[in-house]
């Protein structure tokens, strides 16, 4: 899902929607101390996580926890699987797109 071309890769952003809730990952600008703590915490890098394989609950999970420390929120690996776990997400409510730039608006 992340470009081999770093130019290309600098300007894909997803979309990740769980359930109500909708997030923008910038994926090829994610801070290098975000990826530190990310990894630190998975065991695992960013971009692994990304891969299109890998597609499952525990990376749906991870990219969760991913867009929660982009918004600085003070959350641990150990905080998101437990309260994943808690709030019975599943698969069908969780959705990973490319952001096509145009929104929801049919008119763009």
């Amino acid at each position: 899902m992340i470009p081999d071309d770093p130019v290309e890769a600098a300007s894909k952003v997803m979309l990740l929607r769980l359930r109500d809730q909708e997030y923008k990952i910038a994926v090829g600008n994610i801070p290098i101390r975000i990826k530190a703590k990310f990894m630190d915490q998975t065991g695992r890098s960013v971009e692994w996580y990304f891969a299109e394989e890998r597609f499952g609950e525990l990376t749906m999970c991870a990219l969760w926890f991913l867009v929660r420390l982009l918004e600085l929120e003070a959350v641990t690996w150990n905080d998101a699987l437990d309260e994943w776990a808690a709030a019975g997400y599943t698969l069908d409510e969780f959705a990973l797109t490319e952001d096509d730039g145009k929104g929801d608006d049919p008119e763009v």
